[in-house]
């Protein structure tokens, strides 16, 4: 009997294996199109013949692709991003075409034609036109927002620029964003492919700096059967890669100047990619904020000055007792209190302005107002 048991566990424990490696074969293709796009097209002469077997390249990668006879080429699961498309053949003239964004989840259809030549000569850079507003192959309610564009908003992180996209609305600071109107937390996040789970309180676990953004799309109807832990929307989210050469980007912002009222805000953006050894490169971000004190509206300095204590003020004597000797005492402490924010010198005795202690009060004794800063 315990062989019989043993034999048919171990065929069931190599049953679930099986069904563990073909479970994770499947949703490895599912999960990376939402973070890729494919690139197809043809490649021609000038009079429009098909050229077969033209060498198509995306410089700087190992994407690449023959052309069959009628002249088309694709490429699939190629990263999101803005690629410079090269096209070479025997007694033609290479072709690049810079500027080809791959749109996540999307086919770019981007047509090549190669001039005929004798004398090998540099390649032809060709301008490329802009993607279409709508790709042929979107069939849901989805927008996409590339790294160029977040360079051009007055955001600084990346669900500030999630709000501005149709059919999303800001639930509170604490909770996150609604889609379609569910509630926050229902819409699934997928970061480079990668399902992020939402925690109980409806906020993404995981945030990404816009500096490390690729593209970004939210769509908000028609989702497909692969999106199962989606209930009101998808965002989907690809981040930069690296390239054949190192680069590095780094912005400050601070209004800690000590020119006007101020929280104390700073922020610090920083980014290195280039390449590791061969085809293999690597792309590093951080986002650094920090600010002195909470937000604070404008001119609420003025309408509500906030005292804090610093120091003592005076001293007096307490009885412990009523009808206690005066020896029979303790000394009790009174603090002073100065003006914590706001503007310094809006207060004092006017009657008595010649005296110390009216000074004293207008320069707050010495201490420097902080602005909006709240303690």
């Amino acid at each position: 009997m315990t062989h019989h048991v043993r034999g048919a566990l171990d065929r069931l424990f190599a049953h679930s294996v099986l069904w563990v490696v073909a479970l994770v074969c499947v949703a490895a293709p599912l999960a990376a199109q939402e973070a890729t796009g494919k690139l197809e097209g043809t490649v021609t002469d000038q009079a429009g013949a098909p050229i077969a077997n033209a060498q198509v390249t995306i410089v700087g990668t190992a994407y690449g692709a023959l052309t069959s006879e009628k002249g088309y080429y694709f490429m699939n699961n190629v990263p999101a991003g803005a690629y410079t498309l090269r096209a070479k053949f025997i007694g033609y003239t290479a072709a690049e075409i810079p500027g080809v964004r791959i749109l996540a989840g999307q086919t770019v259809t981007q047509p090549i034609k190669l001039t005929p030549s004798a004398v090998a000569i540099g390649p032809v850079v060709v301008e490329v036109a802009a993607n279409p507003i709508v790709p042929r192959d979107q069939v849901t309610s989805k927008t996409s927002v590339s790294a160029a564009d977040l360079q051009h908003l007055p955001v600084e992180d990346l669900r500030s620029v999630i709000d501005l996209q149709p059919g999303v609305v800001e639930s509170g600071k604490g909770r996150g964003v609604s889609i379609r109107g569910g509630r926050p937390g229902e819409a699934a996040t997928y970061i480079d492919g990668v399902l992020v789970r939402n925690t109980q309180r409806g906020r993404t676990p995981l945030e990404v700096g816009g500096n490390a953004i690729e593209e970004v799309s939210v769509t908000t109807g028609a989702l497909s059967a692969q999106f199962g832990e989606a209930q009101s929307g998808v965002i989907g989210i690809a981040t930069k890669a690296g390239g054949q050469k190192y680069q590095g980007a780094f912005a400050y912002q601070s209004d800690d100047l000590g020119l006007w009222d101020n929280i104390g805000y700073n922020r610090l953006e920083a980014s290195l990619s280039g390449p590791i050894r061969g085809r293999l490169t690597l792309f590093l971000a951080t986002t650094l904020t920090g600010q002195k004190s909470t937000d604070a509206p404008i001119q609420s300095d003025k309408d509500r000055p906030i005292f804090v204590r610093n120091g003592i003020d005076t001293l007096v004597r307490q009885p412990n007792s009523v009808g206690a000797a005066v020896t029979d005492s303790t000394t009790v402490a009174i603090p002073r209190f100065v003006q914590y924010n706001g503007t310094c010198g809006q207060y004092g005795a006017a009657a008595a302005a010649t005296t110390s202690t009216a000074q004293q009060i207008r320069d707050n004794y010495g201490v420097a107002c902080q602005g909006l800063r709240i303690p």
